[in-house]
């Protein structure tokens, strides 16, 4: 496990870093991914030996209270929101309680 701080400046522990998949770019190491849909679900990936989350921002809570050391991340729809000023606040608002926030969107005027 390894000793971080998070984007909220909070001391925690994670299975993998932001480092950790960088330095994994070009190797033939994969990490599995999952997007579970309940707490069953991240039961499950735990049981599994999911390396890495991607959950909803409703779920990061739960994620958080059932699994607080793995690496998470947030996926939102780029239609929720009206400019790209509100997907930049969302995602730092997302970002204090998981490691990256996942946005798909077009370029918006």
């Amino acid at each position: 496990m390894k000793r971080i701080y998070d984007f909220a400046r909070c001391p925690a522990a994670r299975n993998h870093t932001m480092a950790d998949l960088q330095a994994l770019k070009g190797s033939d190491r994969k990490l599995s991914v999952s997007n579970p849909a309940n707490a069953a679900g991240l039961q499950a990936c735990i049981a599994a030996g999911i390396d890495l989350l991607v959950v909803w921002d409703k779920q990061i809570e739960q994620v958080r209270e059932i699994t607080p050391t793995h690496f998470a991340g947030v996926g939102s729809t780029w239609a929720q929101f009206t400019s790209t000023q509100e997907i930049i606040d969302h995602a730092f608002d997302i970002c204090a309680k998981v490691e990256i926030s996942i946005t798909r969107c077009a370029h918006m005027t």
